[in-house]
């Protein structure tokens, strides 16, 4: 008498199970130390002298889709969170204000967790890793 293929396929679903598991664990798009997505976090200081708004974006200093992460007020410090396409690469930040003045940042090298720090009045960039 044949025994029945339930432990056999039990067995097969709790194996599946635990390889998915241990796949989520180990990709690029985990949790940080917080529990947050792994992400860039730039930081933008906008100390500009005459004071006004800027729109900050992110692109690949080689050319690429450039990403609008937000506005920040005049003399007004505002975070926000980035995750790029390729870790690693350069990438430029740019500040646009309502005139079309542009302040473009340096060439700087993103990998998933950096801090960039970035004041607009002297176009300074420090990146924290």
């Amino acid at each position: 008498m044949r025994e029945p293929r339930f432990p056999v396929v039990r067995r097969l679903a709790v194996l599946a199970l635990l390889l998915g598991m241990s796949a989520c664990a180990s990709s690029a798009g985990g949790l940080g130390e917080r529990g947050d997505p792994i992400q860039v976090e730039v930081q933008v200081i906008n100390d500009l002298i005459p004071p006004r708004e800027v729109t900050v974006s992110v692109s690949p200093s080689q050319g690429g889709s450039r990403v609008v992460l937000g506005s920040v007020a005049p003399s007004q410090q505002r975070s926000f969170r980035y995750r790029p396409r390729v870790t690693g690469m350069d990438y430029v930040l740019n500040a646009s204000d309502a005139a079309g003045k542009d302040i473009t940042s340096r060439s700087i090298p993103l990998v998933l967790d950096d801090i960039v720090v970035w004041s607009l009045r002297n176009n300074q960039v420090e990146l924290r890793r």
